[in-house]
């Protein structure tokens, strides 16, 4: 082979390795890309490629309504968005490889608090309103944060740790654990209650009381009911104050007094009650829970206690998804300025949804989503589509001629021909003359001492010695090669019995319409 011929052999090989090799990071490349972002407090992934495009709907939208209505901020894909609240075209307010998420105005308007894992882990940040001069006030590491929102004063933050809630200094700063700390140390050698998980704090008109999500049993010492008069709605016979009994579904809605610790249990939904939502004037509180399969918004007028529907099958809980997580068990909503109307998404859409009319009118809305990607790994895996080896076969019935068989695969009727089994040929039975005889007619008679051996007998073997298992046939094994399908119909079929004449088969079906 000439010189020529060996190179350009080389790099046609090279060319096909190129072409078949995942385009990862090389370790230089991911030591330099680590260096980095140690120092510049960021992610090591280098980010070689974008996907671009504009979309008009997206699910678990978190948001939030600035204090003088006008603008709503909401998280999509990592990122932070503004919008006129009578809709429009979104302007994207962070970005890169952070996921960014979970926003809340100050009270004043001009800042915001979110969560984001752009130094590596998730932590508490704020921003200004516009998402310039980012900062975080916690810096902790594999710690799960949540759900943030401002204290009334615009001072402090506070957000859901863990299950618990933890109150920090706008500056900076440690933080105070708030919730799940017991009043008084347990006795010697024993260890305190598990405290209920609280998470989602939202404040109303009374900056001493906190709405929350409470979840698990409400220990004892937790008072939920503050008051004697018979005649009110909240009257609670039981002397000494306790924790309530109504509490059905795994989370409810409480009430924090930020005095004196208390929880004041205000549901007792069966399938459940998530994410406080209660208006400025203190007047209303929503929440989300189910009516049936159906995911709902439900309204309480707290002056009365009463409680209805307002609008039906929006954005499904997390609950029964896997828990709370670092995004809560339902995304945030926002009452307008004048208690009038909740901003909420579900459906992939906003809507402004009247209080308490429950009339939903929707909030327009495009967003540019552009997002920077690592480098594509990829690589590829022979499939086989052609043939599919069936894992599970059921009801298998041979027809009462024996010539076919039909049974259930992958939820369908199967027929074919029944192949024919493997085994050993069948031996005649010997005549009865002829048992034990040696050719020759050379036969000696029996003996009458049985326990003496017969010099041309095979030993016994041992009572204990395992038994030799049986051969197996020899022989290939039988296939079923015709198979085909008995029905053409879309339910689940099992359960096939042949007619005693083999010319009918009866079966069990049922679809998830008619049963």
């Amino acid at each position: 082979m000439s010189r020529f011929a060996y190179r350009l052999l080389c790099l046609l090989a090279v060319a096909v390795a190129m072409t078949h090799a995942p385009l990862a990071q090389s370790r230089t490349q991911n030591d330099k890309a680590a260096a980095d972002a140690v120092k510049n407090k960021g992610l090591p992934l280098l980010t070689e490629r974008t996907m671009a495009f504009t979309t008009s709907e997206a699910t678990w939208l978190s948001l939030d309504l600035s204090p003088d209505g006008k603008t709503i901020v909401f998280e999509l894909l990592g990122d932070l968005y503004t919008l006129p609240v009578t809709g429009g075209e979104a302007t994207r307010i962070t970005s890169g490889q952070a996921y960014d998420m979970q926003p809340a105005f100050s009270p004043d308007g001009k800042k915001l608090v979110f969560i984001s894992d752009r130094n590596g882990s998730e932590n508490v940040w704020v921003a200004n309103a516009d998402g310039s001069k980012p900062r975080a006030i916690t810096t902790t590491e594999r710690d799960s944060y949540m759900s943030p929102t401002w204290a009334p004063d615009g001072e402090y933050v506070i957000a859901a740790k863990g299950a618990q809630l933890w109150i920090y200094n706008e500056a900076g700063g440690s933080g105070v654990q708030m919730t799940g700390v017991p009043a008084t140390p347990p006795p010697a050698g024993g260890a305190a209650g598990a405290a209920p998980a609280i998470l989602g704090p939202a404040f109303g008109k009374d900056p001493q009381s906190m709405w929350v999500n409470v979840r698990g049993s409400v220990r004892a010492g937790l008072t939920t009911r503050l008051v004697a008069d018979e005649s009110q709605a909240d009257y609670d016979p039981h002397i000494p104050l306790r924790s309530s009994a109504r509490v059905v579904g795994p989370y409810q809605i409480a009430q924090l007094d930020r005095e004196n610790g208390r929880l004041l249990v205000r549901t007792h939904e069966h399938e459940g009650a998530f994410r406080p939502i209660p208006s400025p004037d203190g007047k209303w509180l929503v929440y989300s829970t189910r009516y049936d399969s159906r995911q709902a918004l439900k309204l309480i007028d707290l002056s009365t206690g009463e409680d209805r529907w307002l609008t039906m099958d929006v954005q499904r809980d997390d609950s029964q998804g896997g828990g709370a997580r670092d995004r809560d068990v339902y995304p945030k909503s926002a009452f307008t300025p004048d208690s009038t109307s909740l901003i909420t998404s579900y459906g992939g859409k906003l809507w402004r949804v009247a209080v308490p009319a429950g009339t939903a009118v929707e909030i327009p809305f495009t967003a540019k989503v552009d997002q920077k990607l690592g480098p594509l790994v990829k690589f590829d895996y022979p499939i086989d589509d052609e043939k599919l080896e069936v894992s599970q076969i059921r009801g298998a019935r041979p027809s009462p001629d024996g010539k076919r068989i039909v049974f259930t695969a992958l939820d369908r009727l199967w027929i074919s021909d029944l192949p024919q089994g493997r085994g050993t040929k069948k031996e005649k039975p010997a005549a009865a003359g002829d048992a034990g005889a040696k050719p020759g007619g050379d036969e000696k008679p029996p003996t009458d001492a049985p326990d003496q051996p017969r010099a041309d007998a095979a030993p016994t073997p041992a009572a204990d010695a395992p038994a030799k298992p049986a051969p197996e046939p020899s022989g290939p094994s039988a296939t079923i090669r015709n198979a085909r399908r008995l029905t053409s119909g879309t339910d689940v079929e099992h359960g096939p019995v042949w007619s005693p004449d083999g010319q009918f088969i009866s079966y069990v079906t049922w679809n998830d319409d008619d049963g």
